[in-house]
Formats: structure tokens, C-alpha cells, sequence
């Protein structure tokens, strides 16, 4: 999402530094998107600024930019050519960089595969798939197009805005505040949850304020009234280049200074609810640096000082002319860099990195210099503005012929592919020859294949291993029964004897919405860890897409005839040998707790949840400089310690300086109630001269254990420990 191209309004002035920090946002951006990827910028960077808090400056700037240019529209004629222009600008590159989604993402077609297929895609491609605050429609198809969504709505209600700037207007950016405080007081009401993205199909408080136009049209008022502001008062830096200079440092610190608080007011995403309180922490985590962004739009669009001279370098505006480009094309691409990766696994990280970029900049400028700009100008010029006589014409018959004739082939292309490549989805599957079912030889009932819901069989089964990995591998080999789309999910299921789940791993048949042929054969794989086993007697297997599950013809099976039951002997016969996975804890019985004398809270041992217990802490200094904690359990059940030790270095004010986590047992074997063991975290010694403190915490994927006693920290999830002094050892 970016704001109107400055250098297309009518005046002759250009305020190019506003151009350039557009690319700087975009960018900001796109390090939020790469943070899951190895393609991610350091990380103090995600550590210490909230990246995202760039998408409100974005919506500031479009408030000031459209003040800027259409300062006034004067009657229907003038509002209908503004929306002409807004709908140029970026409407084709919406379908463009689809497009691109679609060509290069596996299962790019999801979204339509769906239930609320038609109505999800149909949003999409209008443009209003962020006024639903639910993922399944703002996180349909290319999900950041959901920012130019939001825009869009903006520019809708922009002429009603725009009245005179100096006579009522206040009044209207007040009832946009109101608008962004009643989509809060719903959420708060409805008690909605706050990230979750298990409830795909229903709305979040960061969908409805974060997504949804109600949460950021304030924010595009904002910024007309920072351009009413600026308009009065932007000669006063004139011929003061070192205040002007002074202003523009301490406007970017200010806006850095928000996105760090709004990191630190941001709750953990460890719940669904927050309530009132809670909910105004997310809102001012997400889009906290509104204030700031209009302070830094107002000091740098005077372009009075160094900083400014030094972003209106030509380079830097054009960066930041094809942002619409780089912004709606970096996710395609990112996806397409994981999907090649294994190829790419031998590259140096610093190739890849610097080689992602590259190829993101290039593709961004020849997007924009042979795509946006000639598709926007066909659209533009079919309806411009004579400046002469103030009449509308078209262009005139034979000007430019080659380009109008370029241009119209370009949007033929674009909208025959996207048309092509929704009807022709490539699929997913594994698809497979008859010769191939060698590799999975065991019946999956005993009596022969098994046929699901009618719809396709199961041929066959195989059992393996990923070496050195720890890992088991469920090889099924399927056939189609009829012409279908495989929209639906395989479950496994290891179970106990009555048939409870205890472990479970689902996974996609073919996200893709192709359709396959009768008789097709394909294989899936469902890898799982191997300790899993240990764990259950039995497994199982199901098909289903939603709450409707296929019923099996044959086999022993439960559910009411919906879930296939496996016995692994006769798998493990076929594959590796399964042995029980033996512990990797560093045992210690009751004698060795002089290693830990140190107690945690000062008044005894720590529980963290009804799991474990810290029992002592040691400190020592190696003479190669690592500081070293030994830290000492007690198992309070029988389980599998698939747990995270985290160590955190902080500051006074538990901002987390330093880390360092460790996997308690990567094993997966089962440990008894009552075991011990000795667990050690090593760290660089000078880690210590950057913080007041140390804190550790206990973790698995978002979950934290509470500590019941000591001093503590994200609601007592975190335990507070001091590292002062230790004893030097080899």
C-alpha cells in the first residue's frame, strides 16, 4: 500500500523526499514478511521496532499527498475523475502482481477452493476484501493487497472530507476517530479474539482495527490535516537549514522512539482474549505510531534541511516511485524463494540475501516501468482533462498508436493469463505411475485397498524414517475415483487403546483447486515425530474437508465407520525398525544438586506449570570467556520434556537485550515423575555488561509456563535471576 505518486498531480512543485521515505516504509514492510525466512534482516531488529507501525505512516502520507494534489474537487465530474485516477493507479498492478502470485505459489488458488470461494474472490478482485475483518477474506490470494483494499475505501470517502480545510473539517476528522473508537468498543464487546487465526472464518480485534478501513481511515485524515497544518506554516524553515536539520533527526527518532513502545505495549500473542485493556494494547501495538507519522510527514514535506537534500537524491525517488511494485510483488516472491530453496540451500546466506533483493528491485522496476505506468496512463488517458480548455476528451484517434496498441496488448495478456490460470490450476499432488506402488506394499486393511466416501482408495502404505532427523514418514499411495478437486485433508492420528487422540498431524491433499482425472495415482507423505509412537498403541487415518468426514469401505475403522485404524507392526515390518527413543537429559540424582546451590527464588525451588521444577541455579566464568548457568529440574509428572529454556538478557525495564534458548530434550523419550536433571545454558560473558538482568522462561511453540513464586515478569511467565559473581572453571 502506497500513497498516490506524488509527481502525478498538477502542480508544478514536487515534494520528492516524501517519495523517497516511501521506499524506506515499503521496505520496513517487506523485513516484517521475511522475518519466518533466513531472508530476515538481524535480529535487534525485530527485537527493538515495530516494522509494521510503517503501514501507518503509508496511510498518513496518502491523507497528505491527496490533500496536496486534489486540494479541491468541484463538482460530480472533477470527484469521478479522482476516483478514475485512484482506480488506475492501482487496480492494474493489483491484477498484475495476482498474477505473479499465481504463477509462481504452489496452492495460489486456495482461497477459491473454500466454501465462500465465489464471494472471497470476487471481494479480492474489486479491491474489498479488507471491509470483511475476517482472514478468510483479507487473507485471500496476494494478502498484502488488503493495504491498497483499505486505501481504496479511503479515496471513497475522500471528497466528502474534503470540504474547505478551513471551515469544517475538525468536525469530520473527529467522526473518524469516533469510527476507529466504535470498531474498538465492538470488538471489546463481542469479546472478539485478538490474532487468532484459528477462526479464519470469523472477525479478530486486529482485523477489525488493523485491517478493516474503520481502524486506519482516521489515520487518513490525519494526514489532511497535517497537509491544512503544513500549508500555513511551511515557510517558517525556509532559510533555516540547521533548525529545519534538528526537526527532521528528531522526527525520525520520535517515530523510531513509537515503533519501539508500541513493540513493548503490544501484548504476547498467548491468548485469544484480552478485554478492554488488553485490546488497547494491541491497538496501539499495531498502529501506536499515527502521531509520530504525521510529525514526521510535516517536518520533512518542507524539505528544509540535510536530511531532506540528501533524501530528494534522484536514485532514492525513483526507489520510491516503483513501491506499489515492490510492495504487492515482495511476498510473491519470498514465496517463491522458499518453495526453491532446497536448490538454493548451497549459497552462501549473504548470496541469497543480497541475490533476493536484487531480484526484488529489478523485477519492482520493470513491473513499474513497463506495467504500472502504461496501464495507468491507458486507463488515465482515455478520460484527461484538457488543462487548456478544462474539457474532458479522449486521446485523440492515431497518437501514440504503437503504445495505446502496447499498452491494450499488456492488459489483454494480463487478464487472458489470470482468466487462463484460474481455469487451468496446476496440481499439487505427487502424482505417481502404477510401477510405483512397489513403494507402498502394505495393505492398508489387510483385505486389499480401501475406498473413502466413494471419492478415492487408498492403494497402499509404507513406513520410513528421515535419517539422522528423528523423524517417521507415513507413505500413502492413493487413486482417484472419479474427475475431482481433491480440496480435502489426510489426518493421522496415533491413538490409545479407547481411541483417544493423542498425537495428531494433518495434511493439505492438493491446495491448488486443479481437477484430476479417474484413476489418477498419487502419493502423499505425513511426517511425524518418531517418539510419537512410544506414545500410542495404535494409528489412524482420516479424510475430511471441514466437519465432514469420508466413510471408509473396509477395515477396522471407528468413528462410525469415518477413520481407518493402522496397526504399526505390520507398517514397522515394511520400514525401519522402531526403537524407543532414549533420553538426551544429563541425569543427576539427589547428591549431585550441590552443582545448582543457588535457589531460583531465594526462598526455594520454582514450579513452571504443573510440568517441572527448577530446583538451583549455578554461575561460572570460563577463561575463554563464556559464562556459563547450570540450572537443576525436577520432573513433577511423567512426560515428554519437548520444552525450551529460554535466557534472556535485560534491561531495567525487561527489554530483552540478549538470548539464548536451549531444547530441554529433543529425544522425545518419556521421563518419570520425580526425575532429575541438569541443564546448561553457555552465552558470551559480556552479554552480562549489556544488562541489570537475566530472566528465564519455559516455552513450547506460544505456550509459557506460569512460575508460581520469585520474582517474575510477563505475568509470571518469566522468572527474574540474578548472574552476579560465579566461580571460574575450565
Amino acid at each position: 500500500m502506497t500513497p498516490s505518486d506524488v509527481s502525478e498531480r498538477p502542480r508544478t512543485e514536487t515534494i520528492a523526499v516524501l517519495t523517497s521515505l516511501r521506499f524506506f516504509a515499503a521496505v520496513a514492510i517487506v523485513l516484517v514478511h521475511l522475518e519466518p525466512t533466513d531472508l530476515a534482516a538481524p535480529t535487534w531488529v525485530y527485537r527493538n521496532f515495530a516494522l509494521h507501525h510503517a503501514v501507518s505512516f503509508f496511510f498518513v502520507l496518502s491523507g497528505f499527498v491527496q490533500s496536496y494534489v486534489y486540494p479541491q474537487l468541484e463538482d460530480g465530474r472533477a470527484i469521478r475523475r479522482f476516483w478514475l485516477a485512484r482506480v488506475a493507479r492501482l487496480w492494474p498492478m493489483h491484477l498484475f502482481a495476482s498474477l505473479v502470485w499465481i504463477t509462481l505459489i504452489p496452492g495460489a488458488l486456495e482461497p477459491w477452493s473454500r466454501p465462500a470461494g465465489l464471494p472471497v474472490t470476487v471481494a479480492y478482485v474489486l479491491l474489498m476484501q479488507s471491509w470483511i475483518p475476517c482472514l478468510s477474506f483479507f487473507g485471500a490470494y496476494n494478502a498484502v493487497s488488503w493495504t491498497i483494499a483499505t486505501e481504496m475505501a479511503c479515496y471513497l470517502v475522500y471528497p466528502r472530507l474534503l470540504t474547505p480545510l478551513d471551515r469544517a473539517f475538525w468536525p469530520k476528522w473527529m467522526l473518524t476517530a469516533g469510527v476507529a473508537v466504535a470498531a474498538f468498543a465492538c470488538a471489546t464487546w463481542y469479546g472478539l479474539p485478538a490474532f487468532s487465526s484459528s477462526t479464519v472464518g470469523g472477525g479478530t480485534v486486529s482485523g477489525l482495527l488493523y485491517i478493516h478501513p474503520f481502524g486506519r481511515l482516521v489515520e487518513f485524515a490525519t494526514g489532511m490535516a497535517v497537509a491544512r497544518f503544513w500549508s500555513r506554516r511551511r515557510r517558517r524553515l525556509e532559510g533555516r537549514p540547521a533548525l529545519a536539520t534538528v526537526l527532521e533527526a528528531a522526527s525520525v527518532g520520535t517515530f523510531l522512539l513509537g515503533s519501539h513502545l508500541g513493540l513493548r505495549i503490544l501484548p504476547p500473542m498467548l491468548a485469544d482474549h484480552y478485554g478492554a485493556l488488553g485490546n488497547a494494547r494491541v491497538w496501539f501495538g499495531l498502529n501506536g505510531s499515527l502521531p509520530f507519522s504525521a510529525l514526521l510527514v510535516a517536518v520533512f514535506a518542507c524539505q528544509a534541511g540535510q536530511l531532506s537534500r540528501a533524501l530528494s537524491w534522484k536514485p532514492l525517488v525513483r526507489l520510491g516511485e516503483m513501491t506499489i511494485s515492490l510492495y504487492l510483488l515482495h511476498v510473491a516472491l519470498a514465496g517463491y524463494y522458499r518453495v526453491q530453496l532446497p536448490r538454493l540451500a548451497g549459497l552462501p546466506l549473504g548470496v541469497r540475501q543480497a541475490g533476493f533483493w536484487l531480484v526484488l528491485l529489478f523485477v519492482s522496476n520493470v513491473s513499474w516501468r513497463y506495467v504500472e505506468l502504461p496501464l495507468r496512463r491507458t486507463l488515465v488517458d482515455r478520460f484527461v482533462k484538457n488543462r487548456r480548455s478544462g474539457e474532458w476528451r479522449s486521446t485523440e484517434p492515431g497518437v501514440e498508436a504503437r503504445f495505446v496498441l502496447l499498452r491494450w496488448s499488456t492488459v489483454s495478456v494480463l487478464l487472458g493469463g489470470v482468466a487462463w490460470a484460474a481455469a487451468h490450476p496446476i496440481t499439487e499432488l505427487k502424482v505417481i505411475s502404477s510401477q510405483d506402488l512397489s513403494s507402498c506394499a502394505v495393505s492398508p486393511s489387510g483385505e486389499g485397498p480401501v475406498t473413502f466416501g466413494g471419492r478415492m482408495e487408498l492403494v497402499g502404505l509404507h513406513f520410513g524414517e528421515r535419517e539422522g532427523t528423528g523423524m517417521r514418514v507415513l507413505t500413502t499411495c492413493w487413486r482417484s475415483l472419479s474427475e475431482q478437486v481433491l480440496d480435502r485433508h489426510l489426518a493421522l492420528h496415533v491413538i490409545d487403546a479407547n481411541g483417544d487422540i493423542l498425537r495428531s498431524q494433518d495434511v493439505p491433499l492438493d491446495r491448488s483447486g486443479a481437477r484430476i482425472d479417474r484413476d489418477t495415482l498419487w502419493r502423499t507423505d505425513v511426517e511425524f515425530p518418531a517418539y510419537w509412537l512410544s506414545e500410542g498403541t495404535r494409528m489412524a487415518l482420516a479424510v475430511y474437508r471441514d466437519q465432514q468426514l469420508w466413510p471408509v469401505d473396509r477395515g477396522p475403522s471407528d468413528w462410525d465407520g469415518r477413520r481407518l485404524i493402522v496397526a504399526p507392526e505390520p507398517l514397522l515390518a515394511g520400514g525401519a525398525p522402531f526403537q524407543s527413543p532414549v533420553t538426551r537429559l544429563r541425569a543427576i540424582a539427589p547428591r549431585d544438586l550441590d552443582r545448582c546451590p543457588i535457589p531460583p527464588s531465594g526462598t526455594g525451588a520454582v514450579r513452571f506449570g504443573d510440568r517441572m521444577e527448577l530446583i538451583g541455579l549455578s554461575s561460572a566464568s570460563r577463561k575463554d570467556g563464556t559464562r556459563v548457568l547450570a540450572t537443576c529440574w525436577r520432573s513433577l509428572a511423567e512426560q515428554v520434556v519437548d520444552w525450551h529454556l529460554a535466557l534472556h538478557v535485560i534491561d531495567r525495564s525487561g527489554a530483552i537485550l540478549r538470548n539464548q534458548d536451549t531444547t530441554f530434550d529433543p529425544s522425545g523419550a518419556r521421563i518419570e515423575r520425580g526425575a532429575m536433571w541438569e541443564t546448561v545454558v553457555e552465552f558470551p560473558a559480556d552479554w552480562l555488561a549489556d544488562g541489570t538482568r537475566v530472566a528465564l522462561a519455559v516455552y513450547r511453540g506460544r505456550e509459557l509456563l506460569a512460575a508460581d513464586r520469585g520474582p517474575t515478569d510477563w505475568e509470571s511467565r518469566r522468572l527474574l535471576v540474578s548472574l552476579m559473581g560465579g566461580r571460574e572453571v575450565d
